[in-house]
């Protein structure tokens, strides 16, 4: 028993310096996420672009550009003992990392950008306290005007639909955009959705 001990030692030690080396890629990625966010919303408080989604996915690219830049150009540079990525391994990890969290933060941006209808549901039942709201009134206030028309002001702002003939057609790039979430869908075995 005292020598099956003594062989996971090594065992865990070098568990841990994996863990360490490897951490250099949550730490980095998180940091540099985490300052594009800040810039992001400092940006937001003096300027907020027409078309959102599209700036955001433009300035998250260009800041991670940014990041690599700073942090390749920084020799030798480390944070709390932990060294900046060094290969092109570190660096696509990094990368794998960073634009993960980005692309996460967009899809939760687009449906915090205008009110979800659960979010409506929820404020208004709130809103009325311990009594309730009857179904009646939900079912007034929940129209397509509140619901539907600025989600499609929102697709035709952001160039993913525009209006033809009085008829919406989705754009290439609106295709482009909804392929993504086709493919996730495809991947987890779920149906096309919609």
């Amino acid at each position: 028993m005292i020598v099956s001990a003594r062989r996971s030692r090594p065992a865990s030690r070098q568990c841990i310096l994996i863990l360490y080396k490897t951490m250099h890629i949550l730490l980095y990625g998180s940091l540099s996420f985490f300052c594009a966010l800040l810039v992001h919303f400092s940006v937001w408080k003096i300027y907020l672009p027409r078309r959102q989604l599209d700036f955001l996915l433009k300035f998250f690219l260009l800041f991670l550009v940014f990041c690599i830049i700073v942090l390749k150009f920084t020799p030798k540079f480390s944070l709390f003992g932990i060294d900046a990525p060094q290969n092109i391994f570190d660096y696509l990890s990094f990368c794998l990392f960073y634009i993960s969290a980005m692309l996460s933060y967009i899809i939760s941006y687009s449906a915090l950008e205008a009110d979800s209808p659960s979010m409506v549901i929820v404020l208004k039942v709130e809103k009325a306290g311990r009594a309730g709201i009857a179904i009646e009134e939900l079912e007034r206030d929940m129209t397509n005007e509140t619901l539907l028309l600025p989600r499609i002001k929102d697709l035709e702002r952001d160039g993913l639909a525009v209006l033809k003939n009085n008829r919406y057609r989705i754009t290439s790039k609106g295709r482009c955009f909804i392929s993504l979430f086709i493919f996730f869908r495809r991947f987890l075995g779920e149906s096309k959705g919609g």
